[in-house]
């Protein structure tokens, strides 16, 4: 009897001593391996359902970003205020087709008079004709969250970009726009142009010369033109000079004092015969 006792007894200890070790075994075990997950820093920690940081942070990124794209979208006539335009808008629409795609603070030369003189963060507009009308002249008023501006531009193309500054030189103040008044706008009644088969045109600084290429005295020929910056027509005034008349195969020249070989640009012209 005292023998089975001390047989039960090892047998006892023998188990206790194998379940042990295993337990051992397990706790000194690599985490990242035999299907254990990895905490580090790259795939990120464990959460208790058994999703990771990683993923968590790529939804907080995905709705960061949605975030962002309706700020850019809510936003994005504040940015047109600081001259940034937007890719896929046409602008704020004032008439069917015309839409004032910036609104902004310039300073440099006011030509709106034809003084040219210096001036500093007036409140300037561009303006896109998306119709297919061309437009002899147009005035409008814009409201503003930061006032009420008046506009006057000629001279506008269909598809042209125009830059306008305002009458007054009314100081740029900050804010989008709510609505606009146009007061008055003329189309013109014919398609204008140049007339390359009657009129050689050519211009240097300060002086046009016009050659008349027909058999026939041209009266009354004057010439248009405008100024142009890298985004389109620059101010909203266009200058006119005459020259008079022109006999078959002469050639006149007229001085024309805000006229650039470098920036100007001849609109149209136009004679009587």
């Amino acid at each position: 009897m005292k023998n089975c006792r001390t047989l039960l007894i090892c047998a006892l200890l023998s188990i206790i001593i194998c379940f042990s070790a295993c337990a051992k075994e397990n706790q000194n075990a690599d985490p990242g391996k035999d299907g254990g997950v990895t905490t580090s820093s790259t795939d990120g920690k464990t959460d208790s359902d058994g999703s990771s940081e990683e993923e968590s942070a790529t939804g907080s990124q995905k709705k960061k970003k949605d975030k962002d794209k309706e700020e850019s979208t809510t936003g994005s006539n504040d940015k047109k205020e600081t001259g940034t335009k937007s890719g896929s808008e046409k602008g704020f629409e004032i008439a069917e087709g015309l839409y004032v795609t910036d609104v902004f603070s310039y300073s440099g030369p006011y030509l709106e008079d034809g003084s040219n003189e210096e001036c500093k963060k007036i409140c300037a507009v561009r303006l896109f004709n998306s119709s297919e009308k061309h437009y002899q002249y147009l005035k409008f008023e814009l409201e503003t969250k930061g006032g009420t501006y008046t506009f006057t531009a000629s001279t506008l193309f269909a598809g042209a970009e125009m830059t306008v500054l305002s009458e007054g030189r009314a100081a740029f103040k900050r804010g989008k726009p709510i609505s606009a008044n146009v007061l008055a706008v003329i189309e013109f009644t014919e398609t204008p142009s140049v007339h390359t088969d009657t009129l050689e045109i050519t211009y240097t600084d300060g002086f046009i010369n016009v050659k008349n290429l027909t058999n026939g005295t041209l009266k009354n020929v004057y010439v248009y033109f405008k100024e142009t910056d890298k985004n389109g027509y620059l101010g909203g005034i266009t200058y006119r000079t005459r020259l008079g008349d022109i006999p078959a195969g002469e050639i006149v020249q007229a001085r024309a004092a805000n006229i650039h070989n470098e920036t100007s640009r001849i609109v149209f012209a136009d004679y009587s015969s």
